[in-house]
């Protein structure tokens, strides 16, 4: 697959309406890391709807310890537009996410945080998984391949799996371990930055 491509693409489409950073930075230092993921919507997108999307994704980002990623960027990207996307770039449109390692940078489909009339039953049905789940799992694999930095599907899965256990992960190649991270679980609060 021709990742490297996708950005020029996709980067002039892109209505830079993050959430985190600037809130990020006014709540303190332990919110600091979380501003290390940038969250963005595709153009489409109407300003209230993108902010209210992104929430949802940046709940689940917060699930999973999306800041383990280091700096990462999300972009997510109108239903309507995303089959024609993964066509362009030869991908799976039942995929509702990807990521290009190379750019630090993952995709998700719009459908995945917001109901979308067809699309999400097309999914639902697809995945047998409903779309709180699917969008779940999603980050959990997509941060796999971002975790190992690697395209390897099935590592992504085994990361995506020990993500949702809540275990330590660990990253294979040539059956032998090549990254360890040990998420840290301490009772720091887990409540996102407030949009001001």
């Amino acid at each position: 697959m021709k990742l490297r491509t996708w950005l020029g693409w996709i980067a002039p489409h892109v209505l830079w309406l993050g959430l985190g950073s600037q809130a990020a930075a006014e709540s303190g230092p332990t919110e600091a890391v979380r501003s290390q993921q940038h969250l963005f919507c595709n153009t489409g997108y109407a300003e209230d709807a993108c902010r209210e999307q992104l929430q949802v994704l940046k709940g689940v980002l917060a699930k999973y310890d999306a800041e383990i990623l280091g700096e990462w960027t999300w972009i997510l990207v109108k239903s309507q537009d995303w089959k024609g996307i993964t066509k362009a770039l030869k991908l799976n449109p039942y995929s509702p996410s990807f990521t290009c390692l190379e750019k630090k940078e993952t995709l998700v489909e719009e459908a995945l945080v917001t109901k979308v009339k067809g699309r999400g039953a097309e999914l639902v049905t697809h995945w047998h998984l409903g779309t709180k789940e699917l969008l779940d799992l999603a980050v959990a694999h997509e941060m796999g391949h971002g975790l190992c930095n690697s395209a390897n599907e099935d590592e992504a899965n085994h990361i995506a799996t020990q993500l949702q256990a809540d275990r330590v992960l660990s990253c294979k190649a040539d059956n032998r371990i090549t990254v360890k991270v040990a998420r840290e679980r301490s009772t720091r609060s887990r409540a996102l930055p407030r949009d001001k």
